[in-house]
């Protein structure tokens, strides 16, 4: 594109925007760092990519490049390189549908989660998609359908586990 000015458009398709042609397929994203613009991943034969399905931004200014992904139920993933490679890994960012808040409010990864109420009714984050929940009796609780609960340090200590409900006070409520 040569046309530049003050008052000037950007036409269709420019950097891959609003463009009626196919996607850019390319198989290694490691590779995609040449122009600015739209990008899809070319599925199981993809590589670098951190969902080899998902579709990517490229953002390039001279020799920075930045690469910015939606991977599967909305969460975003990002990684900063330049012309030459990308030495950083991808960084999965904390959304919603990847992390949850916890009774004392402290904001925690998800992995799967399933939110007990008293009534028994329960609410599910999308890797728990599936399960069900049946109210035995007060305080009992049969769930079904997950493969497992995530042992996750991040959720109970060295063995995982479960993150017991607090109060205010820190005093457990179950």
């Amino acid at each position: 594109m040569t046309e530049a000015g003050t008052g000037m458009l950007m036409q269709t398709g420019a950097f891959g925007l609003g463009s009626t042609a196919p996607d850019i397929i390319d198989s290694n994203a490691n590779n995609v760092t040449g122009y600015n613009g739209f990008v899809s991943g070319a599925g199981a034969n993809s590589s670098g990519y951190a969902n080899a399905y998902g579709p990517m931004l490229v953002m390039r200014r001279i020799s920075a490049v930045a690469q910015l992904q939606v991977l599967n139920k909305g969460i975003i993933a990002a990684r900063y390189g330049s012309t030459d490679g990308f030495p950083d890994a991808w960084a999965i960012h904390y959304s919603t549908a990847n992390t949850t808040r916890a009774s004392d409010g402290t904001l925690k990864a998800a992995s799967p989660v399933v939110q007990i109420f008293h009534d028994g009714s329960a609410r599910l984050n999308a890797e728990s998609e599936g399960c069900t929940v049946t109210r035995l009796a007060p305080g009992e609780y049969m769930i079904e359908g997950c493969i497992g609960m995530n042992a996750d340090a991040a959720w109970g200590g060295i063995d995982g586990g479960f993150d017991v409900p607090k109060d205010r006070n820190g005093q457990p409520l179950i």
